[in-house]
């Protein structure tokens, strides 16, 4: 069977929902989440569902597969009241699949939200997972959820077996003020299965090989397993673009992932899909189209720094940059650096002085070696994508670090090496077409 015409079994569609991309600038944006959402979104590698931008400034980001669930009768009713002075938290309803679990609550005054908590069996395991919850800009709703993570040994577990979930902190937006509290939710929820749809498509690429396994399609998430094999030691980190199209609607969604187990930043815009939990499409479009890579630096020189003789220039692997002036104060030194604007390899590099830093980077418009090839590849994408051109602008792609601020404490200064360094890539590819 050709992975171009791969068949799913019948009733195999779960859940493909709303959709997101990250922003080619992320690391200069404010973050409305907390780390924590990330690290459990991107480290399953979930290009689906859940954290589109409309949604995750309101209270209930699940909020279709909250209703969908209590249409099907597949949710879980809680009941269970925590008091903090005459603020009341009252849990009510809950859904599981295979990596994640939501549950609704309701506060008495919307000020106050749960901040954080841990999944965990205390009289059988230590903590076997954690949970986060969300920001809101909305002060009003008293209505609002919180996930906890499932997966490996979490998901074992609670298939068979209540759960307890400690929650031990509480916030108050309005002050931005963190509150200690020792609550307990016990709760038996039966988790969703996940459909397993297999994909099987190999790339060879120029940066290693890129492997979609399966298209994995949870009652709330929906997300590719996929492995990518650096040519270089796995010193390349591959955070693929997909762009999806159900049926005929189409929308682009990345997926990042930092050595396919840990979060990375991101700021999120996206375009909402009708649920497919309790449907099925006619066909479902998949097409690699980029991937934002991070390449890693163990080979690097050690740059020494004469502050007599500033500016001082360098080469990095063919990036042309210079230290061009330094300030002294109160034990630390302030470096200013600067890239070319033409022939680029990458658009960020991150330098390490010592044990600590820290920096601000202006990005610019820029010209990458192979920009003729990025202006071409755009081209046909945005004529091949429906809707390309309006997740990405042109300009996404030839973007960079052109000033950096450094500052660093005095006995660090003398030198500095080059760790990692970050580049977009656009990919054309043929898609990959799965039909029920």
């Amino acid at each position: 069977m050709s992975v171009n015409d791969i068949k799913m079994p019948d009733n195999i569609m779960d859940n493909v929902e709303k959709k997101l991309r990250t922003h080619i600038n992320a690391k200069k944006k404010r973050r409305n989440l907390y780390a924590a959402s990330l690290a459990l979104i991107l480290a399953l590698g979930l290009p689906a569902s859940v954290l589109a931008y409309n949604n995750y400034v309101k209270n209930v980001p699940y909020i279709q597969e909250i209703d969908l669930a209590r249409q099907n009768n597949t949710i879980s009713k809680l009941d269970a009241t925590f008091k903090y002075k005459d603020v009341e938290f009252k849990f009510k309803e809950a859904v599981a699949d295979e990596t994640g679990m939501v549950i609704l609550y309701e506060v008495s005054d919307p000020k106050y939200s749960i901040k954080s908590m841990n999944l965990k069996d205390i009289e059988v395991h230590p903590p076997i997972s954690w949970g986060y919850s969300y920001a809101t800009n909305d002060e009003t709703q008293k209505e609002k959820v919180f996930l906890t993570e499932v997966r490996g040994d979490t998901f074992i577990h609670m298939k068979d077996n209540p759960i307890t979930i400690k929650i031990d902190k509480i916030i108050n937006s309005s002050k931005d003020k963190e509150i200690a509290v020792d609550w307990s939710l016990k709760m038996q929820v039966p988790v969703q299965r996940s459909k397993i749809i297999p994909i099987n498509k190999e790339y060879k690429l120029e940066l290693g090989t890129m492997k979609l396994k399966t298209l994995n399609i949870g009652a709330l998430k929906t997300y590719i397993d996929y492995e990518f094999i650096s040519i270089d030691k796995n010193k390349i980190s591959f955070s693929p673009t997909f762009a999806y199209r159900i049926d005929n609607m189409n929308t682009i969604i990345s997926s990042n992932i930092l050595d396919n187990n840990t979060g990375m930043d991101l700021t999120n815009t996206g375009e909402e899909f009708k649920s497919l939990y309790y449907s099925t499409p006619k066909e479902i479009g998949i097409t690699l189209i980029g991937a934002s890579v991070n390449y890693k630096f163990d080979d690097s020189e050690k740059y020494y720094i004469d502050k007599t003789k500033l500016p001082m220039e360098f080469d990095f692997k063919g990036e042309k940059g210079r230290v061009v002036s330094m300030n002294e104060k109160d034990g630390y030194v302030e470096y200013i650096f600067e890239f070319d604007k033409s022939n680029r390899n990458y658009s960020y590099i991150n330098f390490i002085f010592g044990e600590s830093s820290q920096s601000s980077t202006n990005f610019e418009d820029i010209k990458f070696i192979n920009q003729d090839n990025i202006d071409k590849l755009y081209k046909e994408l945005s004529k091949k994508i429906p809707g390309f051109e309006k997740k990405f602008s042109s300009s996404n792609f030839n973007k960079g670090a052109v000033n950096l601020k450094v500052t660093v404490p005095e006995k660090d200064s003398g030198s500095f090496t080059i760790f990692n360094a970050d580049k977009e890539i656009l990919l054309n590819l043929d898609e990959i077409i799965i039909r029920p």
